[in-house]
């Protein structure tokens, strides 16, 4: 971040926490869940999902509330797939 007033270079006042990322798969496709923080400080949930066949790609962000909120989020989606048939990998 710059401060206007002397140009000075300073750290962004928020720590960013690192990422928490599931992937799984299946003989088909790939799909993946991304729990992360943005510079603004916000939590947003990213799943991707590829084709292995034809390489079709997809992507979809949800801003959570939370944390704590993103990771109940993160373990849905993650028991749905393995339902599915996705396993980690």
């Amino acid at each position: 971040m710059i401060d206007q007033a002397d140009t000075v270079t300073r750290p962004l006042p928020i720590p960013i926490t690192a990422a928490l990322r599931v992937n799984l798969a299946t003989s088909k496709r790939l799909y993946c869940i991304e729990l992360s923080q943005d510079l603004l400080g916000d939590w947003m949930l990213t799943r991707s999902w590829k084709d292995k066949t034809d390489g079709r790609v997809g992507r979809k962000q949800t801003m959570v509330e939370s944390q704590t909120v993103g990771l109940a989020l993160l373990d849905t989606i993650t028991k749905k797939q393995m339902k599915l048939g996705y396993m980690p990998c």
